[in-house]
């Protein structure tokens, strides 16, 4: 057994803190963001994503479909991504999608069969729909402590470092 705890400290926001903590995280402490007012920062999250999905293979994309059915904010197609250019800007002008507001990235999908995940490949491009400004506050680590014991062998370790 075993206990890691991460010491941190509240930050400006700056390079050396993308961590932060969200404003509901402190709904039981009031007081606390009242003190660290000053601290506080926002971020803009997009609160609905519209994607389109890329299946190498038909298979895989029937296989999606059938695991996690269709969605209204999702389109799914078959084809190799870099050749796919004019269906993708299509879809953009069907959907009304910003081009310059996407994200492209590699994802993948699991589809359950028989008590075993088989894991799906797709590229995935999202468009944020809305977006809204959300508080919070920055943190930096100051230390890490690790504490392991074991009854059974009669030891205990533990570790700080800054």
């Amino acid at each position: 057994m075993g206990l890691d705890l991460i010491h941190a400290r509240l930050s400006i926001k700056d390079e050396s803190a993308p961590e932060f903590f969200t404003l509901d995280e402190f709904d039981t402490c009031p007081g606390f963001i009242e003190r660290h007012q000053h601290l506080m920062s926002e971020i803009i999250d997009m609160d609905s994503i519209f994607a389109i999905c890329v299946f190498a293979e038909e298979e895989h994309r029937q296989e999606y479909e059938n695991s996690w059915g269709k969605e209204e904010n999702k389109v799914i197609i078959t084809g190799n991504v870099d050749d796919m250019g004019e269906e993708i800007c299509e879809i953009e002008r069907i959907y009304g999608l910003e081009s310059m507001h996407k994200f492209i990235r590699d994802g993948s999908f699991f589809s359950y069969k028989k008590s075993s995940a088989v894991r799906i490949p797709c590229h995935m491009i999202e468009y944020g729909n809305s977006y809204t400004k959300e508080p919070v506050l920055y943190w930096t680590e100051i230390g890490y402590s690790a504490k392991a014991s074991s009854t059974s062998e009669g030891y205990t370790a533990s570790s700080i470092s800054q």
